[in-house]
């Protein structure tokens, strides 16, 4: 199935490309010494990136701070660490729109989950002071890019797929396994490997299905980036997800903040849902 799998990368070549406009934003943000005044004058150069934050800022979470009309001042309210996460997110929202995939394949619900799990994943990490922190948002966001691949790529064998999922019982990577010989997270290591992303954030999301069998996993020591990415996923499927997160809570001593983590999620998810 090795054909298969390379035909599902060279349709991620396929994908449109982030505009020149964002490789330089994302450069600017990831500066220590970014300046509001240069990451509004950035964003301001593309109408519809400019759009879509000026509608977050204005959204029900931050409403109440009065009407926004410039992205100056809305770069000011959201910060930088929000405005990364929110612009990042967005623009791999405008692309993944644009990919043709199978009959049934909601982008909208892929876009919304793939979101949410990078949220989750981001509050958990930033609160944890994880070593990865600044990894776990990319890796939610990415964790299920094969899916899509698998989806626009392969869709005789994405039809299987779905088809032996309807099975009670069947696991989604197990059905893959039958039908292609790997899984949909070993695919989505491989595009961000093509993409030169860090090890970290290839290898979280590679392993995001099978935490245990992650290189990077320490005995004894503080979850690795596939385990919090894997833990936010299940709790956003809500298959195992009421088990999964406070497990993960408790392992970083966190269970007292989860009221606090939830809460912080749903206002991220809110201030984006009109968007996705």
């Amino acid at each position: 199935m090795e054909n298969c799998r390379q035909k599902a990368l060279r349709g991620m070549r396929h994908l449109p490309a982030f505009s020149p406009v964002l490789n330089r934003l994302i450069g600017v943000l990831c500066r220590e010494d970014a300046s509001l005044s240069r990451v509004a004058g950035t964003i301001e150069k593309d109408p519809v990136l400019a759009g879509n934050v000026l509608r977050m800022v204005n959204s029900a979470l931050y409403g109440r701070l009065g009407r926004v009309h410039t992205v100056r001042h809305a770069v000011s309210v959201l910060g930088m660490e929000r405005l990364r996460n929110a612009v990042i997110g967005l623009s791999s929202f405008r692309m993944w729109n644009n990919v043709p995939a199978a009959d049934g394949w909601s982008v909208r619900e892929f876009n919304r989950h793939s979101f949410s799990v990078a949220i989750l994943a981001d509050l958990i990490a930033q609160r944890a002071r994880l070593a990865f922190s600044e990894s776990a948002f990319t890796a939610g966001l990415f964790h299920d890019a094969g899916r899509l691949l698998i989806a626009s790529s392969l869709r005789s064998e994405h039809a299987e797929i779905e088809g032996r999922m309807q099975e009670p019982g069947r696991k989604r990577t197990d059905c893959e396994r039958e039908v292609l010989g790997w899984t949909h997270a070993e695919l989505s290591g491989d595009v961000l490997a093509e993409w030169r992303l860090p090890e970290v954030i290839a290898a979280g999301v590679r392993y995001h299905e099978d935490p245990e069998a992650d290189p990077g996993a320490q005995e004894g020591g503080a979850p690795c980036l596939s385990r919090v990415i894997n833990a936010a996923d299940d709790f956003v499927h809500q298959e195992r997800g009421r088990e999964e997160l406070p497990k993960l809570l408790r392992e970083l001593g966190l269970v007292e903040d989860m009221p606090r983590i939830l809460a912080a999620f749903q206002s991220e998810m809110s201030a984006v849902r009109d968007l996705l």
